[in-house]
């Protein structure tokens, strides 16, 4: 009940609500910390971070959007010109391993490695996909040379906190502009209110910004409707198979020290066009843009597959989490972290 009404369950909160339950049942119970302890061995009950805004979302903004707005939009906007752009963090080298332990053993494990980078993703409704923007902290890492990106189809920017910022996004905007105006087209743009999208945008004649409704994203924006979670689970799939096939050459934590950023980078240009034409207009459909027949499972096909590839990895190794566990550990939270 509190997790559909978006509360935190504290620990006071469950003693105080135990304690009104013996109450009405007429029972003598002792709600301390020791039965609290109890309780969380008996039930299985976790300590962890609420993931996301959807039980923050704002109903009534979803559905104004959806009836009034989307409409207005689709009639005014060819599929080919409406676009959607969003950014996800990615901590592009975590070790997918875990494994249980007798409390009075030594128990030390691999290295955590706690890299990130921050993506720009953009898609029109049509299923296009502009080349992803990187966001790293270095300006040139230890792996560049002359032409270290010519084989690589991603944009490479730096920032000291591997941030998307107004200058960056400016940037971005200024080249996708100038690039429209050469193809003589004009866009429309939506995207979020992230404070780092606040720009000058009378500047760029030949994009339309459309700002979504606050606390409504994860049900309006097609990005968030599966096509990131889908792009992260191809790259950890590829991240894996490099762990199997080298896992005989060492530990984990040394496999996983010698990647390097251009490795991310490749990853990350592979799973990006490894994401179908299909599965972005189903995220559309999705998110209430078109109405096409909806196949969900194709948005789901990437995590089966990295699933499958964890359970061979599993083979090989200790132990390995669920899909949905690692899909967790590389995401970073960027939307809730700054807003």
């Amino acid at each position: 009940m509190c997790q559909s009404k978006g509360l935190c369950v504290s620990t006071k909160l469950v003693l105080e609500v135990a304690k009104e339950k013996a109450i009405e049942l007429g029972r003598d119970l002792k709600c301390s910390n020791g039965w609290f302890e109890k309780f969380k061995k008996r039930t299985n009950l976790r300590l962890g971070k609420i993931h996301g805004e959807s039980k923050c979302v704002d109903k009534r903004k979803v559905d104004e959007w959806k009836c009034e707005v989307i409409p207005r939009l689709v009639l005014e906007w060819q599929s080919e010109f409406i676009y959607n752009c969003d950014e996800t963090g990615l901590f592009w080298r975590q070790i997918p391993n875990r494994t249980y332990f007798f409390s009075k053993h030594e128990h030390g494990g691999d290295k955590i490695f706690n890299e990130r980078v921050s993506i720009l993703f953009c898609v029109n409704m049509k299923g296009d996909k502009e080349i992803p923007l990187v966001i790293g902290r270095s300006k040139k890492p230890r792996c560049s040379y002359g032409g270290w990106l010519d084989d690589v189809n991603v944009i490479y920017r730096s920032q000291e906190n591997s941030w998307m910022n107004t200058s960056l996004f400016d940037e971005w905007l200024t080249n996708w502009n100038q690039r429209l105006i050469n193809q003589g087209k004009k866009i429309l743009l939506l995207l979020d209110n992230f404070s780092g999208h606040k720009v000058d945008f009378s500047k760029f004649e030949n994009i339309t910004f459309k700002f979504l409704p606050s606390n409504t994203t994860s049900f309006t924006q097609p990005l968030d409707s599966g096509i990131i979670h889908s792009f992260k689970a191809k790259y950890l799939n590829l991240m894996i198979k490099r762990f199997i096939s080298e896992i005989n050459m060492g530990k984990l934590s040394e496999i996983m020290k010698n990647l390097t950023l251009l490795d991310a980078l490749n990853w990350i240009d592979i799973a990006w066009k490894e994401i179908t034409s299909q599965t972005v207009t189903n995220c559309w459909s999705h998110s209430g843009y078109v109405n096409l027949d909806i196949t969900p499972e194709m948005i789901h096909d990437y995590e089966i597959e990295l699933e499958n590839t964890l359970n061979e990895f599993a083979n090989v190794s200790s132990g390995s989490c669920s899909s949905k566990d690692l899909l967790s550990q590389v995401t970073f939270d960027y939307e809730n972290f700054f807003d």
